[in-house]
């Protein structure tokens, strides 16, 4: 399995870990204007909150980090900031939500 995590617009003084990457993946969102969730009931476009949770960890993880970022002007800018991740005992028990 993997997961596809966004880096985090704001770098602390420590730099970027690889627990921010996680933290900003399970982030709640919020769908609104030409973003919003297509409600099936009443046919049309509605805002809404989005979250996503891990629920169970599967035995090898890889962890893809979205280095491209589109600004507003629809130019692609590439992240080429270090992600700090340890090498051992990456603990992802804080990410998960199943008991």
């Amino acid at each position: 399995m993997y997961l596809s995590v966004p880096m985090p617009d704001k770098k602390s003084s420590s730099g970027i870990n690889i627990s921010d990457c996680l933290m900003e993946f399970s982030k709640e969102e919020f769908l609104e204007k030409e973003n919003s969730w297509w409600c099936e009931k009443c046919k049309k476009l509605q805002p809404a909150k989005k979250k996503i949770d891990i629920w169970k960890l599967p035995n090898i993880l890889i962890i893809c980090i979205k280095r491209f970022k589109v600004l507003k002007n629809h130019s692609v800018l590439k992240l080429n900031d270090v992600v700090n991740f340890p090498l051992n005992n990456l603990d992802l028990s804080p990410y998960v939500s199943s008991p």
